[in-house]
């Protein structure tokens, strides 16, 4: 009798957990993300980036990794720097693609040359312990040293470590 009792009462216990509401807020949101998507299909370079963000991170839609890198490809082969360092960053830990350390350079190098910040402290990252390039810490500190002149903290302070370190 206790277990018919357990038992009967698990599906309510749960029901929470069984009827979460979407991701997204309102009904209104959801037509508007599938209005960016449609939108970000036909070109739009900011909406590639704002749809392949929110697939990453699972803001206003499911989570979908593969639709985020689609978006992020979309808007890096069109010059987008975010976008090329988000990209870059899924070559790197093989996100929905194969780990490819050659990918994840060549649009660390294409974003970093319109000076992102990020990427150029990832550029010097990968000098510095040699992913995808050959280890070289004064490359890495001119790559740090870009990076903190476009107001990258961390390429600041790692900039000062190896300035400290490698004299």
């Amino acid at each position: 009798m206790i277990s018919s009792l357990l038992f009967g009462l698990m599906p309510f216990a749960n029901a929470e957990s069984i009827f979460k509401p979407p991701p997204w807020q309102t009904i209104e949101s959801y037509y508007e993300m599938m209005d960016a998507e449609e939108k970000a299909e036909q070109g739009d370079v900011e909406l590639q980036y704002y749809v392949a963000h929110a697939y990453y991170l699972g803001d206003e839609v499911f989570r979908d990794r593969f639709k985020s890198f689609y978006f992020y490809k979309k808007a890096a082969n069109q010059g987008h720097a975010e976008s090329q360092t988000n990209l870059a960053l899924m070559y790197f830990e093989g996100q929905v693609v194969r780990q490819n350390l050659g990918e994840y350079i060549k649009w660390l190098r294409k974003s970093a040359a319109q000076k992102n910040s990020r990427a150029q402290a990832l550029l010097g990252d990968s000098y510095e312990f040699g992913r995808g390039v050959s280890r070289s810490y004064p490359i890495a500190k001119e790559w740090y040293g870009k990076s903190c002149d476009n107001g990258n903290i961390d390429g600041c302070l790692n900039y000062k470590r190896l300035n400290e370190q490698v004299r």
